[in-house]
């Protein structure tokens, strides 16, 4: 209908709308009569009460308008909703994100998986369950299509992350194959092993990411879990409990191990590990002497806490190593140096954390790099003198300039920092460095 045909409908409305409701009474009682508590006389009564009984007539045909338009309005509300829904109904047919093929969702699908960082955030954060509630297993429940694309994409489903604190909910994501069983348990402290053992079958052959929280985990979860070591590729765990125990000595795939603090039973004899792919190791707390073996010389990044001593001991062991990060822990005892020179001649990146010792019995003539925090004195820089390469350095000392620059005449890139850490982009190698 055009806008001059509504015009004339809302007029004709307000005209058959008007015509049922008495006219408007202009008349009124005398103003010494309003505004006084003069007694009114027997004409001025009679017509006062006329006027009420008029008006009240009135009133009631205006209410009875009043609930008329209140239904005209509810209708009108209902099919505006109506409406709005079908147009939105009908605007998902002719979305552009139907017609996309599936490997350009299954790469859209790999944003929403969280990290491994973001996995350990919802771990601490024990208000927000890692489950069937996060990606991907929610975006199987959108639609059939998106189902089936999940289900035919394994890279998808190779972060895998056992925690104790987990719901076991695996709600209605079972597959006819029996990956999951189709009972919904309550939450209980322990990792739906169904949700497990689906998560390794649609990951097929895909590379795995294993974040273990939990140093104690259930029989079948370790079993499920060392089924799948061949294809381990990032593995993260506790350096106690069963899980580290149980660990695997052939590990063909891996490429990074995250070692954290644990609790619980400590291996017994020395685990040695042959990982040919092996080129990231992180080792958070200092362990004497440590359970696992390492293959040192095939290292490039190296990540641990330990004392200036102790990284001395494992530092020439790594051939190859391009980049560190130590986190110096000092004691009473191991503040002496114990070392002759030590040479790293491939590092090209150091983060030095927790205190930079002073001494010059560290030669790493290749180091491009060097991030320090919490240094214990002003000038803690003797071993620099060796770093013909240094450009980039960032400290949180008081080091003047012309001290640094007296050393280290190549830095073309210096800044202090009163920052407790710095940012990951601070430190990492770029693609085209490594």
């Amino acid at each position: 209908m055009s806008g001059s045909g509504n015009s004339n409908v809302q007029v004709l409305l307000q005209r058959l709308l008007g015509a049922l409701v008495p006219p408007e009474n202009t008349s009124s009682a005398p103003n010494h009569l309003l505004e006084t508590n003069v007694p009114p006389t027997e004409f001025e009564l009679t017509a006062t009460r006329e006027l009420i009984a008029h008006e009240k007539s009135r009133l009631r045909a205006l209410d009875a308008n009043i609930t008329y338009m209140k239904g005209i309005l509810e209708v009108q509300l209902q099919q505006h909703h109506e409406s709005k829904e079908r147009i939105r109904r009908h605007e998902s047919v002719v979305s552009p994100l139907r017609h996309f093929p599936p490997e350009i969702l299954c790469r859209i699908f790999l944003f929403t998986v969280p990290s491994v960082d973001e996995m350990k955030r919802l771990i601490q954060d024990r208000s927000s369950k890692f489950g069937s509630g996060a990606s991907p297993w929610i975006l199987t429940h959108v639609c059939s299509r998106w189902r089936n694309i999940c289900l035919s994409f394994p890279t998808l489903w190779r972060t895998i992350i056992i925690d104790v604190s987990l719901s076991n909910a695996c709600d209605d994501d079972s597959d006819s194959s029996s990956e999951v069983s189709e009972s919904v348990s309550t939450e209980v402290l322990e990792y739906p092993l169904d949700m497990l053992r689906a998560q390794l079958v649609r990951s097929r052959n895909a590379p795995l990411t294993i974040l273990v929280e939990d140093p104690n985990p259930s029989q079948e979860i370790l079993t499920a879990l060392l089924s799948s070591s061949s294809r381990w590729n990032d593995v993260t765990f506790p350096d106690r409990g069963d899980f580290i125990t149980s660990f695997p000595t052939q590990l063909p795939s891996v490429r990074k191990i995250h070692v954290t603090p644990g609790y619980g039973s400590f291996p017994f004899r020395p685990i040695l590990l042959v990982t040919p792919a092996l080129r990231h190791i992180s080792l958070i707390r200092e362990v004497h002497p440590y359970p696992l073996i390492f293959p040192w010389a095939q290292i490039t990044r190296y990540q641990a806490g330990h004392s200036w001593n102790g990284h001395l001991d494992v530092l020439p062991l790594m051939g190859n190593l391009l980049e560190c990060h130590l986190q110096v822990n000092y004691s009473s005892h191991s503040d002496i140096v114990q070392h002759a020179t030590v040479i790293v001649p491939t590092l090209r990146k150091l983060y030095l954390g927790g205190g930079t010792p002073n001494h010059d019995n560290l030669v790493v003539p290749a180091l491009e790099g060097l991030f320090i925090l919490n240094t214990p004195s002003p000038e803690p820089f003797p071993w620099l003198r060796h770093c013909h390469r240094l450009k980039r350095l960032a400290i949180t000392s008081n080091s003047s300039a012309e001290t640094i620059n007296k050393n280290v005449p190549t830095i073309s890139y210096r800044y202090r920092t009163h920052r407790h850490t710095f940012r990951a982009s601070d430190y990492r190698l770029s693609r085209t460095e490594r």
